[in-house]
């Protein structure tokens, strides 16, 4: 925690802000100009956005949900972000074990 203010000011240096991502203990950075564009997202270690790991981990172990995912983020690609957000937390919300409930970006 103590070095997330510094940690996020280098990532700033490099890449655009992501605006709508994570929340006050997690900051969100991209870079549109790289194939496949880059999206970067900094949090407070077990801080309340530190919960991505989580959502790797289960798609990971389950191909069938992660296909499910590929086709959520193929449906959204190019589109409005914030609808692109509800769906991916509606998606998790849905299939995530009883203990993982990620607030909403």
């Amino acid at each position: 925690a103590e070095h997330f203010e510094a940690a996020c000011r280098a990532l700033a240096a490099i890449y655009e802000h992501n605006p709508g991502g994570v929340s006050e203990l997690g900051r969100s950075f991209k870079d549109d100009a790289t194939e496949p564009p880059l999206g970067l997202h900094g949090t407070v270690i077990d801080g309340p956005s530190d919960f991505q790991f989580r959502q790797r981990d289960l798609l990971c172990s389950r191909p069938d949900l992660r296909a499910e995912y590929d086709a959520i983020k193929r449906r959204f690609e190019g589109g409005d972000m914030a609808a692109y957000r509800e769906a991916k937390h509606e998606f998790f919300t849905r299939v995530a074990p009883p203990n993982f409930r990620p607030k909403p970006c």
